[in-house]
């Protein structure tokens, strides 16, 4: 016969080792939230910064290895500054939420889109080895953003400059792949904005509407 106070110890380590699995898959969920929270964008849940540089990481050793070529889709909005000023930073980001619903529209299965901040969005294609389709693509992007918005405090427009890196070869780190579609991007906005550059060599490459 189990004594009283054997049966009272038995119950006494089920309920630590219970204590013990209930809080390891605590701090396992809470793990998970912290990562998630650190590789999303809090206002329009997209990856940020960290996760597209990740990602991009990973298609260049892809590439590197053999596999199918990497492009950057750098995105800067044109004329957001004036929304801003106009309805308010509420409505700004109401906006940004709206451009990061339409962009995601546009993808193909395998593009991963982030937003880096701001009014800054950059695409990765990991079959980006062909320009043809990674500039239709760009093409899509923009004139999905440049049709107007009915916000709840009034309507609103706005246009997107575009920057265009691929690689073939996946050489070049994730950074150097940003850096040259963020100048393409650049070399668009310099040229009347709302248009898309491709960084071939060193001078990028306005490409015709």
């Amino acid at each position: 016969m189990v004594s009283r106070a054997y049966a009272e110890a038995d119950e006494d380590r089920y309920t630590l080792e219970r204590s013990i699995e209930v809080s390891s898959t605590e701090m396992r969920d809470l793990h998970d939230q912290l990562r998630r929270r650190a590789e999303e964008d809090p206002l329009t849940g997209l990856p940020n910064r960290v996760a597209l540089v990740h990602h991009l990481g990973q298609s260049l050793a892809r590439a590197r290895a053999g596999g199918p070529g990497v492009a950057a889709l750098f995105i800067d909005l044109d004329g957001f500054k004036a929304v801003n000023d106009r309805l308010g930073h509420a409505a700004g980001d109401d906006l940004l939420v709206v451009v990061a619903a339409r962009l995601a529209h546009c993808l193909r299965p395998d593009d991963v889109l982030a937003r880096l901040g701001g009014d800054e969005f950059v695409v990765v294609c990991s079959d980006g080895g062909d320009r043809g389709p990674v500039l239709a693509l760009a093409r899509r992007l923009r004139e999905s953003v440049s049709r107007p918005v009915q916000l709840a405090c009034g309507p609103a427009q706005v246009g997107a400059s575009l920057g265009v890196a691929l690689t073939r070869t996946g050489r070049e780190s994730a950074e150097e792949l940003l850096q040259r579609a963020d100048a393409a991007m650049y070399s668009s906005k310099q040229h009347g904005k709302g248009r898309v550059t491709l960084a071939e060599g060193a001078v990028p490459a306005v490409v015709p509407a």
